[in-house]
Formats: structure tokens, C-alpha cells, sequence
């Protein structure tokens, strides 16, 4: 629904405005030029009469006195808003490699957040003599967000595990933000290259220890700063022991505090009860009655997990060989 074309009074939320894809001074001098010459075409999004899609043109035509339409959203929670505003941005095709990680990171993040809720909500418990029955929508979630890892892999044309990598990058570009968050947009741009091994060491220090990486590195005011260098200068520091300091609220609300490990523990913990249904399975079927239906239909599930547990113990080959 569109509201009437005037000069709206809205709320900026400077999370939801860290997600929209940042423009150069050259192409937001353009939309500027577009704006003042055309006026705003497009709606700006809103959600509670918070901004969610079009920021800069909000500003601009803040700026001007300019007129323009608002749209409103709605969503069921703040992650799927997030989610929402992430697979947006992911459409416009004027982001870094390091920006596009970050929101692909983030939309996973929310999304398996939504999923794991509306698991709980949907599981119906039933108690037999024997075992637990619970809804098929229940069996096809995990505290792993494997089942929201496929889905947006697949929209991204990416494999599921890639998925998780980019978890912990935006995880952990989260956690760099709460200490130093003008560093950001030099990460996110492509400005500063670093590794994400060398990132999470990044995320491990002090606000002071960050900024005095940030003076090292922009000591010779490249226009790049390549991994070579913010490695060096990143491990110069990495051993040294942090200064305490208080904890910032996150970012991203409902977002679990940083834990590199925090996926694969889950995962290495839910592989258990997995070979426990199979047990289960092999040890209480007569697979001579078994129909032929079911024999496929379980066939193909297990060739497609064993294809995923090759991949990422692939994955996990090559990490080790990273370190």
C-alpha cells in the first residue's frame, strides 16, 4: 500500500542502514542529480515507519524537500526484516565480494533464526509406547540451519557450506564492529583485504589494538591494502593478550554472541542421534516387506547426504591445511 506523495517523517535505524549496499561519491552524486532533476520514483520502504529500502534517497530527499511515496512492509519479527532487507541488497549488482559475503552471512543468520522459530511453533508432540512422533516440519529443521543453508545457498548459487563460511564472516565482522566500527566500511568495501582467519583475529582484540592496526595500515595511504600487509600488521598484534573492555550490546538483535565454532559444535553434536535413527532403522525394519518406493526414496536421501558429508569433510581438509 502506498501512502500519499509528501515529505514523510521516518525513522533511520542505523542497522538496517549498515545493510544497504553503500554507493560511491560518484554514483550517489548521480542519484542526487536524478532525484532533483526527476524527482524520487521509487517508494521508500518502510516497516513501523522505520526505513527497510532507501536510505539514500530518503536522505536526499529529506535534504531537498523533496516529496516521495512510502510503502509499507510488514514483518513478523526484527530477523525477518533483516532477512528481508539482505535478500534485497543481494539483487543489486555493484557489491564487493566482501559486502556480499556479509549480507548472505547475515540472511542466513536471521533466516535460521525464523526457521528454528517456526519449528518449535509448528512441532506436535506424541507420545507412543514406543517412541516420540513429531510433524514433518520439524524433521526438516536442525539447530544447525542446514535446511535454511541449502535454500539460500541455492538462491546464491553457492554450495551450503559456503554458506556457513559466510556465517562467520559476518559474525565476525559484527564482532569488529561493536569495538571499532569505523573500520567496517574499509573491510566491507574491499578497501582492506584481509583473510578471514586473520579477521577473526581482528575480532579477538581491543578497540585500542584495533585502531592502532587501523594507523599501521593507512600509514602509507595506498588506495588498497593488500592481505600481505594486514597480515603482517594483524599478527603483529595477535599474540598480544587483549584490554579488557565492557561488553557492547549486538548489533543484529537476537543474534547469538561470536563463536567461530559455534556451528560446528552443534553440527558434531546432532551427528549422534543421526546414527541413531539409522541403527534404529537397520536394526527394527524387515526390508523384504519394505515397498520399492520407500527403498528409492530413502536411496536418494542417503546419496545426497553422503555427497554433503564428502564435501564438507573437503571443507574441513582444507581448513586444516589453511592453519
Amino acid at each position: 500500500m502506498l501512502d500519499d506523495l509528501e515529505i514523510h517523517n521516518l525513522i533511520l535505524d542505523p542497522e538496517f542502514n549498515r545493510l544497504s549496499c553503500p554507493l560511491s561519491r560518484q554514483e550517489y552524486t548521480e542519484l542526487e542529480k536524478s532525484i532533483l532533476e526527476e524527482g524520487c520514483i521509487e517508494p521508500i520502504e518502510v516497516w513501523n515507519n522505520v526505513v527497510v529500502d532507501g536510505h539514500k534517497r530518503y536522505r536526499i530527499c529529506k535534504k531537498y524537500r523533496i516529496p516521495f511515496y512510502i510503502a509499507h512492509r510488514a514483518f513478523e519479527s526484527h530477523a525477518a526484516a533483516v532477512a528481508y532487507i539482505c535478500s534485497n541488497q543481494l539483487k543489486k549488482h555493484n557489491l564487493t565480494e566482501e559486502f556480499r559475503k556479509y549480507l548472505i552471512g547475515l540472511q542466513y543468520e536471521a533466516e535460521k533464526i525464523i526457521d528454528n522459530r517456526t519449528a518449535i511453533d509448528d512441532t506436535t508432540i506424541i507420545k507412543s509406547e514406543n517412541d516420540i512422533k513429531i510433524k514433518d516440519s520439524e524433521i526438516q529443521r536442525s539447530p544447525t540451519g542446514y535446511v535454511t543453508a541449502m535454500r539460500i545457498a541455492e538462491e546464491n548459487h553457492v554450495s551450503w557450506n559456503t554458506i556457513y563460511k559466510y556465517s562467520v564472516y559476518a559474525r565476525t565482522v559484527e564482532e569488529i564492529g561493536k569495538k571499532a566500527p569505523d573500520i567496517v566500511p574499509f573491510i566491507l568495501s574491499g578497501r582492506y583485504k584481509i583473510s578471514q582467519k586473520n579477521l577473526i583475529d581482528l575480532s579477538k582484540m581491543s578497540p585500542e589494538q584495533i585502531d592502532k592496526i587501523v594507523v599501521r595500515l593507512e600509514k602509507d595511504k595506498e588506495k588498497y591494502v593488500q592481505y600481505k600487509k594486514s597480515r603482517k600488521e594483524i599478527s603483529s598484534f595477535s599474540d598480544k593478550k587483549p584490554i579488557s573492555t565492557s561488553a557492547s550490546a549486538a548489533s543484529v538483535k537476537d543474534m547469538p554472541s561470536f563463536d567461530p565454532d559455534a556451528e560446528i559444535t552443534s553440527l558434531a553434536l546432532t551427528i549422534p542421534s543421526w546414527s541413531s535413527s539409522i541403527d534404529r532403522v537397520v536394526n527394527k525394519t524387515d526390508f523384504s516387506i519394505v515397498t520399492p518406493a520407500a527403498k528409492n526414496k530413502l536411496t536418494i536421501s542417503l546419496r545426497q547426504l553422503n555427497q554433503i558429508i564428502s564435501d564438507l569433510l573437503r571443507t574441513l581438509k582444507e581448513g586444516l591445511s589453511d592453519d
